[in-house]
């Protein structure tokens, strides 16, 4: 959802996702933040 110039985006991982795909989504350009919020 984007507001502007801001936006934010929720995902429901529901997996035990490869540790190089979580650097890569926190590696998205202009990401000022990033975190995991529940996990098994």
């Amino acid at each position: 959802m984007t507001k502007g110039e801001i936006g934010y985006v929720v995902t429901d991982i529901d997996s035990n996702y490869d540790k190089s795909l979580i650097k890569q989504l926190k590696q998205i350009e202009n990401t000022i933040k990033f975190r995991i919020l529940y996990k098994q």
